[in-house]
């Protein structure tokens, strides 16, 4: 758990940088579903004695992301916007229960 939440510093720190470019922004809102993709709960070992995994940084992502989403100028429907709403669900659907 340590080295996910490393990653996931290391990704926010460095993400901010890089999103000025559209194709890169786009590439990165593709890793960022990924990552949610990966971090499905059922995909961790769960047993009585081991804390259920929390997705710290999920609020934050989402946050991020609808930023973008809002911020894009053009109200027509983009490969961008597409991206943001699959990492968006990635992120909120394997948590909807917590």
């Amino acid at each position: 758990m340590l080295y996910t939440n490393i990653l996931l510093f290391n990704i926010k720190r460095n993400v901010a940088t890089v999103l000025q470019d559209v194709h890169i922004k786009e590439d990165l809102i593709v890793a960022v579903d990924l990552i949610g993709q990966s971090l499905d709960p059922s995909r961790f070992a769960t047993s009585p004695d081991q804390p259920r995994y929390v997705f710290a940084a999920r609020d934050d992502l989402v946050a991020k992301l609808l930023y973008y989403l809002e911020k894009d100028p053009s109200g027509q429907p983009s490969r961008l916007k597409a991206a943001i709403l699959e990492a968006c669900a990635s992120l909120v659907y394997p948590f909807h229960s917590s």
